[in-house]
């Protein structure tokens, strides 16, 4: 049930883990697939590193989440102070505002490239394409602000149900039958693997949100392990249904083409009605996970000290657009510098916090060190990148 205290909304034990879902259910997941399918590491490969990656994910955001109660704020800039003073807070919290915009850049340039591949639209029309969606995203959520959380959730909602019919649909359609070749892969997009897959996991962005509107602590640990749990689900649903579809030829160029892996199925499945849906639902996906990103993008710099919530949008707006039309590599954008920042942010320095401060059992210690150990891991990963 809402329950509404000042101007805080609250939202129920099930709304926050969709919540939590339709943040990190972006264009990241759809290019799993071609990254740590079937196809590409092999069934045990694909399985192992999902189910490793998201109990990283679970240890890492929890501990993220943690660090921001620490204060009376709850604000991830308050706390950072706290532990390493006002200057290196505010150049970690800029560094954890590049690695959110940069989130909202791989979702919108994901929806323009679908859009664009889809009515063969290049030039002129590719940037017009870009500023309309950039201009109706940042409007949407200056408009549905006091209730963005159910706006995504409402875009999760519906978004859930499609791809749960189109995963069984190209599961039991495969258009590639007797393909079983795994891609022999090079070094290079060997190491970008677990970086890609743990950020298919992130929802980073909405966690001081969750913690600011949250009355207590209790059961806290529940609605992480809960939304985790939706994830890994969905990502093992997309990642094996999808890679039912591809020859390796297929998964080749979506990697050459940038092109995420459920818009790109429109191309082998010779049903028309289920390509249109997979293109609309990637669009409906992407526009989601781009304003829950906002979200966390604007709390962020609101606790810098900028209040005018309206200029941050369209200053946020005005930079996708730009990014959109550039059109970077998705997956390399992902691995060598959207990752590594998260990293840094939400596992390195809460762990040191905690570390340093909070350590009275072994149990807990032993986490702490094997988060710490997990960020530096993903940032050496980046800098051989």
């Amino acid at each position: 049930m809402l329950q509404m205290k000042g101007s805080k909304m609250k939202i129920n034990s099930i709304q926050w883990p969709v919540t939590f879902f339709a943040t990190s259910f972006g264009a990241g997941i759809f290019f799993l697939p071609q990254t740590v399918g079937p196809k590409v590491i092999g069934t045990h490969g694909t399985i192992t590193i999902l189910i490793l990656s998201s109990l990283v994910s679970l240890l890492g955001q929890f501990t993220f989440y943690r660090f921001i109660l620490i204060t009376d704020k709850k604000e991830y800039v308050s706390s950072a102070i706290l532990f390493i003073g006002k200057k290196a807070a505010n150049a970690i919290s800029i560094a954890f505002l590049l690695s959110m915009l940069l989130i909202a850049i791989i979702n919108i340039t994901t929806m323009i490239n679908i859009i664009c591949f889809s009515l063969s639209l290049n030039g002129s029309e590719r940037i017009f394409v870009s500023l309309i969606i950039s201009a109706t995203l940042g409007s949407s959520f200056i408009f549905f602000n006091s209730k963005i959380e159910h706006l995504a959730s409402g875009i999760a909602f519906p978004s859930l149900l499609i791809v749960l019919f189109l995963s069984i649909y190209f599961y039991s359609h495969p258009a590639h039958p007797h393909s079983t070749e795994i891609q022999n892969i090079s070094t290079s997009n060997l190491l970008t693997l677990f970086p890609v897959v743990l950020f298919s996991f992130n929802f980073s962005p909405c966690i001081q949100r969750f913690a600011q509107n949250k009355k207590d602590t209790a059961g806290d640990l529940r609605f992480f392990m809960f939304g985790i749990l939706l994830i890994l689900i969905f990502i093992s649903f997309i990642v094996f249904s999808l890679s039912n579809i591809f020859s390796p030829s297929d998964i080749k160029n979506m990697r050459e083409i940038n092109s995420d892996a459920l818009s790109y199925s429109a191309n082998v499945t010779k049903n028309s009605f289920v390509a249109y849906i997979s293109i609309l639902t990637m669009i409906l996906i992407t526009s989601g996970a781009y304003t829950g990103t906002l979200t966390g993008v604007v709390d962020t710099i609101v606790s810098l000290g900028f209040k005018n919530k309206t200029l941050i949008v369209f200053v946020v707006s005005v930079i996708t657009f730009i990014a959109g039309e550039a059109n970077f590599e998705i997956i390399k954008v992902i691995a060598a510098l959207s990752t590594p920042i998260i990293a840094i942010t939400v596992f390195i320095i809460p762990s040191a916090f905690f570390l340093k401060t909070n350590c009275n059992s072994i149990f807990r210690k032993i986490m702490m060190t094997l988060n710490l150990l997990i960020g530096i891991g993903i940032c050496f990963l980046a800098i051989i990148l």
